[in-house]
């Protein structure tokens, strides 16, 4: 359905955001405090501390985002399970998650969900397999996928709401880079909850500050065929204009995010009501 919505450059254009300001010391710290750094993962942050429209605030440890869990430390697998996660969603493909399985400890309480299917849009396997790529055409790549990942993955997306709903926290979900699917996801989780969209496209631009570790895992793990690497940033960085271009699709589409969830997904609001009582302080 989506792809039907970007058809023209208008559609993509009239749901991009203005550049990102230069954020203040304060503003970064704030940040940066929601960072988890891992010696051999990355990009594992709370989405906790940001602030609604209403003045309330998501409630800090319950709910994470991260690249997947592979590459872990000893001590990595320890600051995890301090965390006391109990549902970890592994939103990856199967051929992913079968190359590079989840790291858990035995131990640990958290129960290790996924869905199978066979191929995920974020792979952008055939873009990234041609040779004469360039920049623009994975820059348009990367923006049509992002019209697509919430009728990909919507039946992870539903199912994540419904368990957020009944108070299975504290969560973990997490993709390849935690950047596409898993940014996709927050950035409706958080849409949901009220947190405005410019608090929402800087939250999900804060995988930038793990773009060293995310590009080198890239550049490792595909064949590039004597491409210039400078071609594969489009893919790489998270660009805030294509988290705006799904967004104003589903508004074209459905009227609003809040419409897509209760119409397309199927949820109820008061599932929606109760993902609110769970994750955001009370007045």
């Amino acid at each position: 359905m989506a792809k039907d919505l970007q058809s023209t450059p208008d559609t993509l254009s009239a749901g991009t955001p203005p550049a990102a300001a230069e954020p203040s010391n304060t503003i970064a710290a704030a940040a940066a405090a929601r960072l988890l750094p891992l010696e051999g993962g990355a990009n594992f942050r709370d989405l906790g501390g940001l602030l609604t429209e209403s003045g309330q605030t998501v409630k800090r440890g319950r709910l994470y985002r991260s690249s997947e869990l592979t590459g872990l430390t000893a001590g990595d697998l320890a600051s995890l399970e301090s965390l006391g996660l109990e549902v970890l969603f592994d939103l990856r493909a199967d051929p992913e998650r079968l190359k590079r399985p989840s790291q858990w400890p035995d131990t640990a309480v958290g129960e290790l969900l996924w869905r199978n299917y066979p191929l995920s849009g974020a792979d952008l396997r055939a873009i990234v397999a041609d040779p004469s790529v360039t920049a623009a055409r994975l820059g348009a790549g990367m923006r049509e996928l992002y019209l697509q990942l919430p009728y990909e993955q919507a039946d992870s997306i539903r199912t994540i709401f419904e368990l957020l709903g009944h108070g299975r926290t504290p969560m973990l979900f997490y993709c390849a880079a935690g950047k596409d699917r898993t940014g996709a996801v927050a950035a409706l989780v958080l849409d949901a909850l009220g947190v405005p969209r410019s608090e929402i496209y800087d939250d999900y631009e804060l995988t930038n500050h793990n773009i060293e570790i995310i590009r080198s895992r890239f550049m490792k793990s595909r064949d590039r065929g004597g491409v210039d690497d400078a071609v594969w940033e489009p893919l790489i960085r998270a660009d805030r204009a294509c988290l705006a271009a799904m967004f104003h699709a589903l508004e074209h589409q459905h009227g609003s995010v809040q419409q897509f969830l209760t119409e397309h997904l199927g949820l109820s609001t008061a599932t929606l009501a109760a993902v609110r009582h769970e994750l955001l302080s009370q007045h």
